[in-house]
């Protein structure tokens, strides 16, 4: 399975043209930094988690 890591601005890009539902019905994982989650995703777009988003920890090593 393929694994995506996006940015915050994309996933918001994505909800405002009303996309989410077709993202997530895709055969891959999105995942975004938490860092980002936290800061940029948590208090408007929450339920991405529900979907199917993943927030993960980064490090600068690759720990995919």
């Amino acid at each position: 399975m393929l694994f995506i890591i996006s940015d915050a601005s994309v996933l918001i890009d994505i909800e405002s043209a009303k996309l989410t539902r077709v993202m997530f019905s895709l055969p891959w994982q999105f995942a975004v930094p938490d860092i980002l989650f936290v800061e940029e995703l948590a208090e408007r777009h929450g339920h991405l988690l529900q979907l199917g988003l993943i927030s993960k920890t980064m490090s600068g090593r690759n720990n995919i």
